[in-house]
C-alpha cells in the first residue's frame, strides 16, 4: 500500500501509529466521522516474543489505553 500511495497516484487510510513522514509521506488527520474498530493482537503463548516485538506490543497497548 505504502508503494502506491508514493506514486502519488493513491491515498490511504492509515493506523495514528504509522510513521508516513519515514516513507516522506505526509498525514492528515481524519476528523470526522470517528472510526471506530476492534484491534486484535495475536501472539504465539508457546513463543518468548524479540525485544522489538516487545517495544512494539508495550507502545500499542500504551496507546490503545
Amino acid at each position: 500500500m505504502i508503494g502506491l500511495v508514493q506514486t502519488g497516484d493513491f491515498v490511504a487510510l492509515m493506523p495514528g501509529l504509522f510513521d508516513a513522514a519515514g516513507y516522506g509521506l505526509q498525514s492528515v488527520p481524519v476528523g470526522e466521522p470517528d472510526i471506530i474498530r476492534d484491534i486484535y493482537l495475536v501472539r504465539r503463548h508457546d513463543v518468548s516474543l524479540s525485544p522489538a516485538a516487545q517495544s512494539l506490543l508495550a507502545l500499542v497497548r500504551d496507546r490503545l489505553a
